[in-house]
């Protein structure tokens, strides 16, 4: 697990290059927003809050990988319908590449360690929480109120 969380910070680090360079590419510098604004959220905060392997598993590797796939197939589409094949490509190739690579590697991490009961209601509690707190994540008002703080003024 230990191995697999290193593997997708390194990954996720280098999403987070490839964005940021289409950013300025774009014209757009990729300074003009912080993630980080308002300290962590509610789904970090969550995450930190899992003890077992198969809690991580089914909740960051399988549920929201899950979601980041469709929500990259979502964004891909957006842009292209806005004329943006490039951003649209960048979507569909090494992002995509990434998430479901890691999503294989949480379903083969969750089929070895949830073999009880027990564990696999530990991974299932983990799945829907994961999908409630995302939910409220995406809540249209909350989403706006949230980046109308993160841009720098």
């Amino acid at each position: 697990m230990k191995l697999a969380l290193a593997g997708r910070c390194g990954d996720c680090a280098g999403q987070f290059q490839i964005l940021g360079e289409r950013l300025a590419s774009s014209g757009v510098s990729p300074t003009s927003f912080d993630p980080r604004h308002g300290g962590y959220s509610k789904l970090f905060a969550f995450f930190r809050s899992l003890q077992t392997t198969e809690e991580r598993a089914a909740a960051g590797f399988l549920t929201l990988g899950g979601l980041n796939l469709i929500r990259f197939e979502a964004l891909a589409a957006w842009c292209e319908n806005k004329g943006d094949t490039e951003t649209a490509a960048v979507y569909r190739g090494r992002l995509t590449d990434d998430e479901q690579r890691h999503v294989q590697h949480g379903r083969q991490m969750l089929i070895e360690v949830a073999n009880t009961e027990e564990s696999q209601a530990r991974a299932r509690r983990s799945t829907y929480r994961t999908i409630e707190i995302v939910g409220e994540i995406q809540e249209l008002g909350l989403l706006r109120k949230f980046l109308l703080r993160s841009i720098k003024k």
